[in-house]
This record gives C-alpha cells, structure tokens and sequence, in this order.
C-alpha cells in the first residue's frame, strides 16, 4: 500500500492550518497520510507545503508540492488558493490539467481586469525582484542574475517584491499598475509575478523554465490559453478540503509546465 506523509512546519502558521485540510481531503478517498515536520523523507508520496523547507524531502523525488497561487486578487483567492503540482514548482511542476473549463479563469480573475496586451510597447525595461534563484543553476547567486540584466539591457528599472499578502489586495494592485505604465517589457526568472503581468498584459523576458510564464516565450498569442491553463494548476482551500483536487492528481501524468 502506498505510504503518504505531509511535511509541515509547525511554527508557519499556513502550513500549520493547511496540513489537517490536505489530511482531511484525502481521507475522502481513503488515503491515510500522516502529517510531519521531519526534514526527511518518511513516505512513498511526500507531500511538501513550499519550496524552501523541504529540500531534503524534495531531493528524493516522487512528491507533490504546494505552493503560492498564480492567479487571483480577492482576499480568499491570496490566502485560500494554492498551486498544486508533482515533482517541481511553478515551470517546473507537473499539475495533471487534462481538460479546460475557460469559466474558471474568471473565478479568479476578472475579464475586465485583463488588460490588453501591449504591441511595439516604449520604456522601460522591468527587472522583477525575487528571494533567490529557486531552482536556476545559471548564476551564483540572486544578485549575479539582476547584474547579467543590468549589463545586457539599457534602461533598467527594478522593480521591488512586494507581496500582497503585506499591503492588502487593493494597494497592492494599485501600486503595481502604477509601475507598469511606463514599461516595455518585464524580465522575469522563475517568480509567480509573472503571472500577474500576464494578466496585465505587459510582455515579458523570461530568463529560466521555472518562470510559470516560460511557454509565453516569443509566444504572445498563447496568453490566454495560458491564462486558463494556471486556473486549473491552482486550488481553493474548499476544493482541497472535499478532496476534489486529488481527482485530478492522484496519478501523475501530463507535460510540465514550461513544456504546454
């Protein structure tokens, strides 16, 4: 019998609450997982909440990882709404979307808060601010890559991670539309910010298959396609809870997500 485990840290309230959620939600199909906060792999499937707390767990392979959503800007889509995926994160994850339902892109994103795309679009260029590198090998460090930008592009303006999560949904959108009227394009390398330019229509450099955003590549008229594959890679807190995201994860199968 296949052996489950849920790695959450205790002391991080998310995955704290989320874990019994999973739990529950499992149980509906008669999975019993464990819930854990060992550092190592105890289980066949390891179910991981975020990337950075579970590395050890992640190296042995065969897990599925939950992590911050992609799309969504009302206050349950930001703090009830995670991206669910096997054996990677963002780009590199697998999520198991086999078929596409185009009326859930608009549970979480208005249609009128897609905005158009822009063509031929003058300014500046974006340098999109993360943590670090995720899972990027190409440079050193967070700070070699944002030099690489700044080297290759002329006019380059940074653009700091602000979460809203922090500052609210409203001034946070706010806030980042005012920062993107003068922009030409965006250079991203594997951060779930590109899915918010996305939606606002702003065009991007992507920099590394982790970026959730790297198939839009050259690729401008896939964006919506796009837009609607995201809405299904990511679940509500209620969906988790009844057990309906399994239905679709269960058995691990699909392209990763750079790859559509």
């Amino acid at each position: 019998m296949t052996t489950y485990a849920i790695h959450a840290a205790a002391n991080i309230n998310w995955q704290k609450g989320l874990a019994p959620i999973i739990k529950k939600g499992l149980s509906k199909h008669g999975v019993n997982a464990t819930i854990t906060t060992s550092a190592i792999k105890e289980s066949d499937v390891s179910i991981i909440l975020g990337p950075n707390f579970w590395k050890k767990v992640e190296a042995e392979g065969n897990y599925i990882m939950f992590n911050r959503k992609f799309l969504g800007f009302n206050p349950q889509d930001v703090h009830e709404n995670v991206a669910i995926s096997w054996d990677g994160f963002n780009g590199n994850g697998t999520f198991c979307v086999s078929e596409i339902d185009t009326d859930r892109l608009y549970r979480y994103v208005k249609e009128e808060e897609i905005l158009d795309y822009r063509i031929n679009a003058q300014g500046v260029d974006l340098l999109c601010e993360q943590h670090d590198l995720g899972r990027c090998t190409d440079w050193k460090t967070i700070n070699d890559f944002y030099s690489f930008i700044k080297g290759r592009y002329k006019n380059v303006v940074v653009r700091k991670k602000v979460s809203p999560e922090n500052i609210g949904v409203e001034e946070w959108k706010k806030q980042i539309l005012q920062q993107l009227q003068n922009v030409r394009a965006a250079h991203v390398l594997n951060s779930t910010v590109s899915t918010e330019l996305t939606v606002f229509g702003v065009p991007l450099v992507s920099h590394d298959k982790g970026d959730p955003c790297y198939s839009l590549r050259n690729m401008r008229f896939k964006r919506m396609k796009l837009l609607n594959y995201l809405a299904h890679c990511q679940w509500h807190y209620d969906e988790i809870n009844n057990g309906k995201w399994w239905e679709k994860l269960k058995n691990k199968k699909g392209p990763k997500l750079y790859e559509i």
